[in-house]
């Protein structure tokens, strides 16, 4: 009985079209997340930043570091009203603020 495995030949890259990238579902990001429970109002202004976050994730290469800042500051925005720290209303002003920069 044969049981050799086929091995991919490692000498051709493999490259992934975008036509297979996921399509988004701001749903699943905001569950992936740990966003599910953020409020409506705070989750309708970080609906546009998760889509250019999904781009960026399927093409790493347009990615600079200005993104990579307000995805950071994006980030602690969510994070601060989570934990308490800081209002709703500051969250969205800082969230608004970080999308604009």
């Amino acid at each position: 009985m044969n049981t050799a495995l086929k091995i991919h030949d490692l000498s051709t890259p493999v490259t992934f079209e975008p036509s297979f990238a996921p399509r988004f579902n701001v749903n699943e990001y905001f569950e992936f997340m740990g966003w599910a429970t953020l409020p409506s109002q705070l989750k309708d202004s970080l609906i546009p930043s998760l889509a250019h976050y999904h781009d960026d994730m399927f093409h790493p290469s347009n990615l600079s570091t200005s993104q990579l800042k307000q995805w950071r500051a994006i980030f602690y925005w969510v994070e601060c009203y989570r934990c308490g720290i800081c209002t709703q209303q500051t969250a969205l002003e800082g969230i608004r603020k970080s999308s604009e920069a």
